[in-house]
């Protein structure tokens, strides 16, 4: 009974994807702030839905995150360039000197640009505001089990990429 609900359940989604604009693609950026780093990520899109998701990984912090950003105004410039401004949700973790797990808020704006021809290929830009709360366990007082809150205000993302559309 599970293989066959199993079974229809990536069916759907396998057909829906089909039928549905997806935009795939990579991301990178500078995440300025009380803690620098150059975070690498993989994102994805659906045309006629205003969220947006990003999955990071940071290498200087050992760590990465999950971003889902909703864009609540969205503009053409010109028959390419559009603006939007967003909100959002997110969850990191990071394990370099300290193991930390945070969630926050996000809200900024940005650019992106389509090819003209097909709009096959969007090239984005955005610049984010994400504080964070969570809580911090120290790597070098394993035993005690002594965890701390911690926030996160200055927390200033500015990422780019670029992303292929499959119509």
């Amino acid at each position: 009974m599970s293989k066959k609900i199993l079974f229809a359940l990536a069916l759907s989604l396998f057909s829906a994807g089909l039928f549905a604009d997806v935009g795939l693609g990579f991301s990178g950026g500078v995440d300025a702030g009380t803690e620098f780093d150059i975070p690498l990520g993989i994102t994805a899109a659906y045309d006629g839905s205003p969220w947006v998701f990003l999955a990071e990984y940071k290498p200087k912090n050992r760590g990465g995150g999950l971003y889902a950003d909703n864009w609540m105004f969205y503009e053409n410039v010109t028959n390419s360039l559009n603006y939007y401004v967003l909100w959002g949700v997110s969850a990191s973790f990071s394990t370099k000197e300290e193991v930390k797990i945070s969630a926050g808020s996000r809200a900024g704006f940005g650019l992106n640009f389509f090819f003209p021809k097909s709009r096959a290929l969007e090239l984005f830009a955005q610049a984010v505001w994400n504080p964070e709360i969570g809580v911090k366990h120290d790597n070098d007082d394993r035993i005690s089990g002594n965890w701390k809150f911690f926030q996160k205000i200055a927390n200033f993302p500015c990422e780019g990429g670029v992303r292929l559309w499959i119509r």
